[in-house]
């Protein structure tokens, strides 16, 4: 199946330029031209990543963001702002939102392409990690992630807000280093409250 991505923008020419270039990339593209459009859109058919534009003529992208980050069913569909507006508090506005990436015009076809599938795959590590970790929660076998490249270096620290007892950062003979981090789980699993989650060098 190919991946949806749905376009919200006012501009014909703009709806156009995108729908080709992400067709011809093998993207199942649908365009809307409002963000009443857009919400109908999404609670029909959800797509797997949306390219939305700041500027609509009834609800604004903005809107349209906060409006799909506060419902369960839609709040983790990538969201790419793609706009005219480039000052910073913009962009910061967005990102804040809950927007995963902001593109703004004019744009490179070439670099919309780039950014989508990054954060596509972005999306797909995270699912991937989360999904990996439950298994092994349902299975009470410890679970295994893959980690970036980390510096030589032996280091401990302590986060309660997120519930991490303590992290360790060892060197191994290739120079490269795994995190062994054991977190305190505070679910309905008793069997699991003591248990580590290792993870190797990536």
């Amino acid at each position: 199946m190919h991946t949806r991505v749905l376009v919200v923008d006012d501009e014909p020419d703009l709806l156009e330029l995108v729908h080709y270039n992400l067709t011809k990339a093998g993207y199942d593209v649908a365009c809307v031209t409002s963000g009443a459009e857009a919400l109908s859109h999404v609670r029909l058919h959800t797509p797997d990543l949306i390219v939305l534009d700041v500027l609509l003529p009834d609800i604004d992208g903005l809107e349209v963001c906060k409006a799909l980050r506060r419902n369960p069913q839609t709040g983790a569909i990538p969201i790419m702002m793609l706009t005219a507006r480039s000052e910073d508090a913009d962009i910061v506005a967005g990102l804040e939102l809950g927007a995963d990436d902001y593109l703004t015009k004019p744009f490179s076809p070439r670099v919309l392409l780039a950014r989508i599938k990054a954060v596509l795959r972005r999306q797909q590590t995270d699912a991937n990690a989360e999904d990996g970790c439950s298994r092994a929660i349902r299975s009470s076998m410890p679970c295994v992630a893959k980690t970036p490249r980390l510096p030589n270096a032996l280091w401990t620290s302590t986060s309660q807000p997120y519930g991490v007892s303590s992290a360790t950062i060892a060197s191994s003979s290739r120079r490269s280093a795994g995190l062994a981090t054991a977190l305190k789980l505070h679910d309905p699993y008793p069997s699991w409250r003591n248990a580590d989650l290792f993870f190797t060098p990536g």
